[in-house]
């Protein structure tokens, strides 16, 4: 495996434009010798090595497993705004399964809330709108409950509104801080924030 070193095009630099594909990477679980961290630098890799173009990718934050007080390690989150090798949403889920597979991803059909190594979900796809329960769904249906993904999707987009009801994600947030079915997401950063960018130069 090849870690993807220092570069600009990592950096949390918020959009002017939020249209586009957005993808999710989480892990609380070593593989390899690879911690968390390592993992979600590692799979930004192989998706510039699968052919899509990594925009620009938020910080790390680092998020308290669900369900809420359970024992289950904490998670690492990002999210990525990439420019995929081709028009085709489905395949490109089946490449970030593919990543998922090979960084040691195990699907736990009867536990949801299951540990993992990897999560890569797509969020968002040029604000597609697609139903597909056995194959994919656009936008992603549960992102609007999680603030693990709402904080870094707005980090680097924060004028992204949800293809579907076209409300701000800043609205979703907000809603759902008022629900308190939080994940108590923490965005490393001491005291600036610290880029993946910075955060490969020191592995």
């Amino acid at each position: 495996m090849v870690f993807l070193k220092s570069s600009q095009q990592y950096l949390p630099k918020a959009s002017t434009n939020a249209s586009g594909v957005y993808v999710s990477l989480g892990s609380n679980l070593s593989v390899q010798n690879l911690v968390p961290q390592e993992i979600i630098l590692e799979a930004l890799g192989l998706m510039t090595q699968n052919g899509e173009c990594v925009i620009r990718c938020s910080s790390l934050w680092i998020t308290k497993a669900w369900p809420q007080h359970c024992s289950n390690p904490d998670y690492t989150n990002a999210v990525c705004k990439i420019m995929p090798m081709d028009s085709d949403p489905v395949a490109l889920l089946r490449r970030l399964h593919w990543i998922e597979a090979i960084l040691g991803r195990t699907r736990d059909v009867n536990n949801q809330w299951a540990n993992r190594t990897l999560d890569l979900d797509l969020l968002d796809y040029n604000g597609m709108i697609k139903d597909e329960s056995d194959c994919l769904n656009l936008p992603h249906p549960r992102l609007q409950e999680r603030d693990f993904v709402l904080r870094p999707l707005l980090e680097i987009a924060p004028d992204w509104r949800d293809p579907r009801t076209g409300e701000r994600g800043k609205l979703l947030l907000k809603r759902l801080e008022k629900t308190g079915k939080l994940n108590g997401c923490i965005k490393l950063a001491n005291p600036n924030p610290r880029t993946l960018a910075q955060i490969a130069a020191q592995l």
